[in-house]
């Protein structure tokens, strides 16, 4: 097969997965895109998607409430899913020492500040279900079992994100309608969780290129 081709099928393999006319993804920006661009990317054939990681679990209901006010396309959400790590309260005793004397309204509250983060995490993806959105996307981890088949029992298409090759094996045995690589050209924060960030630092065609060779991928 010629390579336009194999362009091609990729192309209308993808977008039939996805819902959508251009194989075209709006970033899912946290904190900074906002439905109405969703929309537009959506309207326009592509697939608009908003990060909600920063957002709260109402913040969640308003925005998809609002996109679906602004286009009757397939639209994505995407959260942060990051490890939660074990609380070692005697670190967390002497870091809150060190910073009393200059910053004492940021000091750690250890177990529960962790506590509210894991409530957090779960309060945003029980809105995303109650959202019955049409894509799912996540970052910065691998989504586990129970969450995946919660999405998929709902008819959802799961997007996970790689930054290397092992990521991306990951994510494909989990699964994942579609995998998003980001390759060390990425401004700001990347999505590597399987390996450390050093590990990682591989352009993108040279990582699509090593996925390819490595895992046969067609």
């Amino acid at each position: 097969m010629l390579a336009a081709d194999l362009i091609r099928a990729r192309t209308a393999r993808l977008t039939s997965l996805l819902g959508i006319e251009h194989a075209i993804l709006g970033g899912p920006m946290a904190g900074v895109n906002t439905p109405e661009l969703v929309a537009a990317v959506s309207n326009a054939g592509g697939l608009g998607s908003i990060g909600c990681g920063m957002m709260t679990a109402e913040q969640i209901v308003a925005a998809v409430g609002r996109i679906r006010e602004l286009t009757d396309r397939s639209f994505a959400i995407n959260l942060f899913i990051t490890p939660q790590p074990a609380v070692d309260e005697a670190q967390i005793l002497r870091m809150q020492a060190k910073l009393a004397p200059i910053a004492p309204s940021s000091a750690c509250r250890g177990a529960s500040c962790l506590a509210r983060s894991r409530r957090i995490s779960r309060e945003q993806f029980d809105a995303v279900l109650a959202a019955r959105v049409p894509v799912f996307s996540f970052t910065f981890g691998a989504l586990d079992a129970p969450r995946r088949q919660a999405l998929r029992a709902q008819g959802a298409r799961v997007i996970g994100t790689a930054s290397c090759v092992r990521e991306g094996r990951q994510l494909a045995e989990l699964g994942c309608d579609a995998i998003v690589v980001s390759g060390s050209e990425a401004g700001g924060h990347r999505p590597t969780f399987a390996v450390p960030p050093q590990a990682a630092q591989v352009g993108l065609f040279a990582c699509c290129r090593r996925w390819r060779r490595r895992w046969n991928c067609r």
